[in-house]
């Protein structure tokens, strides 16, 4: 019985997935990752996360995942091209790197910095980009949104402490600028931090959707965006 349900839903996974993409549609994945001080691992995560998901998606890491150096930066970029994928990866101590087969950019984040430049064109899709200490100034969200975006991408590197506060926040930035917010936090331990995890899309009208909710457990999982529409598709 529970193979046979299995299958159901496996099936109902393809037929969206091929209306969606029909439509036009783009699958945003949060790729809530384990962190590490090793550097090659935490890496070896994320290269292994790109080979999972499904080509074209728009997928988005926490932030502070990468160390900045060439070589990872290589690596993640060779896969880019070759899945044709768009990606926003945080970068140690306060960037967030976007990358698809045209775009190559650093895009500062946190203190001293302003809503400028914060929208990106991700292969076709309009990413307004924050950090998680940033939906804390709505005026800067909401100049970030002023500017024209698809989704709200939120890269964080959230501890336990601030984790109830930060699930508020996500909502109610969602709600107040009106376009679907991803907020993408890691889990694990780096430099003697402790992230909280609990990486959610929310979209204008809704609760954190179902799925989203992993707190402790990494997680890699997909929803459809629909820019002409700002709604997820189930």
């Amino acid at each position: 019985m529970l193979a046979g349900r299995a299958a159901l839903l496996d099936a109902h996974r393809e037929t969206t997935d091929r209306r969606a993409e029909a439509a036009g549609d783009r699958l945003v994945v949060l790729a809530q990752l384990t962190v590490h001080d090793d550097e090659r691992r935490t890496l070896r995560a994320v290269l292994r996360a790109l080979r999972t998901v499904r080509r074209g998606a728009l997928v988005v890491f926490p932030a502070r995942v990468l160390r900045g150096a060439p070589a990872e930066r290589a690596a993640v970029a060779e896969l880019v091209r070759e899945r044709s994928l768009a990606v926003v990866i945080g970068v140690a101590p306060s960037a967030l790197w976007c990358v698809d087969a045209h775009v190559r950019r650093d895009v500062p984040v946190g203190a001293g910095t302003d809503a400028g430049g914060r929208v990106v064109t991700l292969a076709s899709l309009r990413v307004g980009l924050l950090c998680g200490a940033e939906l804390r100034r709505p005026a800067l969200v909401h100049g970030v949104v002023e500017r024209g975006c698809d989704v709200l991408v939120t890269c964080a590197a959230d501890e336990p402490r601030v984790a109830a506060a930060q699930r508020a926040l996500v909502l109610a930035r969602a709600l107040d600028c009106r376009v679907p917010h991803a907020y993408v936090n890691a889990v694990g331990r780096r430099d003697g931090v402790r992230f909280a995890g609990g990486s959610r899309l929310v979209r204008p009208g809704d609760e954190a959707l179902p799925g989203w909710r992993a707190a402790r457990a990494p997680l890699i999982s997909g929803r459809w965006l629909s820019p002409s529409t700002q709604e997820q598709i189930a």
